[in-house]
């Protein structure tokens, strides 16, 4: 019986990944260029619910549904993803105006598979579909096609390059992070917050991102909270102030030093972006 379920599971695994390669060989995307597609988004989502519940790794699931992003994957990472089950329950986070805002995740299964695509070179949009598909869900698809235009904004390489960009107070869109912990008896709390100020319409933020890694001792991510707020909900002005915010605890961590690296980016409609980074330390002293 377990052989046959097995075989099953594969059958099925084969029969998707076939059928999606099928869908990008039908619509056709001019190399080096990205572009947002409502169809293959909507196909990519049917194939989603279309597995939804399948007993498979998170190998497996990449390997499936991004199958070009999967042959980026280091040897290394997908051993450690081939270990790992996929877990099919969304998780609920802050929700505005019917869209969610703000989401945390503790589940290591997720967290293996930030470790895994955080520096490929991917686009932001892939990234996001990946790693936050509850964000994802919730987008509008001006927001999506943005997205698919930025490179991975939570890559070093593209940490380094944005640093290199000539910013500083006379830039006319900045951008900043904090982390903030608190501990409350058995909790590990962490307030994640950043703005965004421009002095130029040119420069109004089409899509304004947060995120912060809460790591232990063993630099072992432990959780990862992010906050975001997309061009349609930032007034139209000559120069204003954005600010977006996460807030979240973990209970019934070992006692040690814990340690959050956060970042932030702001994006203009001409893909101009802005990206901010800090890290902050506790000693958490653990659950009495």
């Amino acid at each position: 019986m377990v052989s046959k379920m097995k075989k099953n599971r594969l059958f099925i695994v084969l029969s998707c990944a076939i059928a999606l390669l099928l869908l990008f060989a039908a619509v056709p995307v001019v190399a080096d260029v990205q572009a947002y597609s409502p169809l293959q988004d909507q196909a990519r989502a049917a194939l989603i619910d279309q597995i939804s519940g399948t007993e498979m790794t998170s190998g497996q699931y990449i390997q499936t549904v991004w199958p070009e992003v999967y042959q980026k994957i280091s040897p290394a990472d997908k051993a450690k993803l081939a270990t790992v089950d996929q877990v099919w329950e969304m998780e609920s986070g802050t929700v505005i105006d019917g869209k969610t805002m703000a989401l945390t995740s503790f589940r290591p299964e997720r967290l293996a598979v930030m470790d895994a695509v955080e520096n490929l070179e991917i686009t932001e949009a892939e990234y996001m579909q990946i790693v936050w598909p509850e964000l994802w869900a919730d987008m509008s698809a001006e927001t999506k096609a943005h997205l698919a235009n930025l490179p991975n904004m939570h890559s070093a390489a593209t940490k380094i390059a944005l640093s290199g960009q000539v910013s500083a107070l006379s830039s006319s869109l900045m951008v900043d992070v904090d982390t903030t912990f608190t501990i409350d008896r058995m909790y590990l709390k962490f307030y994640l917050s950043s703005g965004a100020t421009w002095t130029d319409a040119y420069y109004r933020p089409t899509f304004h991102y947060a995120e912060t890694f809460i790591y232990n001792s063993g630099n072992t991510k432990v959780g990862s909270t992010v906050a975001y707020e997309d061009g349609s909900q930032i007034p139209t002005v000559s120069s204003g102030y954005n600010h977006i915010s996460s807030n979240n605890m973990i209970d019934h961590l070992p006692a040690g030093s814990y340690r959050a690296d956060a970042m932030a980016y702001a994006s203009t409609a001409s893909y101009y972006q802005e990206q901010a980074t800090d890290s902050s330390s506790v000693y958490y002293p653990g659950w009495p």
